[in-house]
């Protein structure tokens, strides 16, 4: 039981710290604004959930499948707008949608997108259901079912490493733009090939969390156990 308060102590210093650490970001990294720092505590708010001590375990892999079903619905509709990006039509004179070339409907898309509100919200939940849903069933979970969360944690990692590093910036310019400028979307190879990536970690991920569930009745059963020790 000691063991036990000290890992639920544990996990609720890293949501704090998280709670922290991600309202900063927003606010100097990614040039959040108020809505988005209060958006970013209410989604740690609805995950709290996942690192309580009475969360079942085998649920949390169900979960996780729901919020990768979310990413990739967002990530075919983004790549939707690549390809106008890439191979979009070069825009024409006279008035109307039919004159707008494809990277000015891109920029349309993304700049709208990008500062909608139940948009980021679906975001912050993918990124914030997978981080503590990880964090928790590697900690609560028997030795043998821990290779599959630590293979999780590495496919996002590797997923979610390069949009980072290439996706995120681009977004941000985009956001804060008021009027759209060809030079925002120079080099969206970059993009599409991060975009691409994050689609096989995530397809990655898919397979490990269905495992999961498979093994879940495993994973409950040994649970009970050790909260008897």
């Amino acid at each position: 039981m000691a063991n036990g308060s000290n890992l639920y102590r544990c996990l609720l210093v890293f949501w704090a710290t998280s709670l922290v650490l991600f309202v900063a970001a927003l606010h100097s990294v990614w040039q959040g604004n108020v809505v988005d720092c209060l958006l970013a505590g209410l989604v740690h708010v609805i995950c709290f959930p996942l690192i309580h001590r009475e969360m079942p375990l085998a649920q949390i892999p169900t979960l996780g499948l729901l919020v990768v079903g979310l990413a990739v619905g967002y990530q075919a509709i983004d790549l939707s707008f690549d390809i106008q990006v890439l191979h979009g039509r070069p825009g024409g004179e006279g008035g109307g949608t039919d004159s707008l070339s494809g990277r000015q409907v891109a920029w349309l898309y993304y700049n709208t997108m990008l500062n909608a509100l139940p948009v980021n919200l679906g975001l912050l939940l993918f990124l914030l259901v997978g981080q503590f849903g990880a964090v928790a069933g590697f900690t609560r979970s028997p030795a043998t079912v821990r290779k599959r969360w630590i293979r999780l944690f590495a496919f996002m990692c590797a997923g979610n490493g390069g949009y980072l590093a290439y996706v995120v910036p681009r977004y941000i310019a985009i956001r804060a733009s008021t009027t759209f400028d060809e030079g925002l979307f120079d080099g969206w190879h970059a993009v599409v090939l991060s975009r691409g990536l994050l689609f096989v970690a995530l397809g990655a991920a898919a397979r490990e969390l269905s495992l999961l569930m498979r093994e879940a009745p495993m994973v409950v059963a040994n649970g009970v156990k050790s909260q008897h020790h």
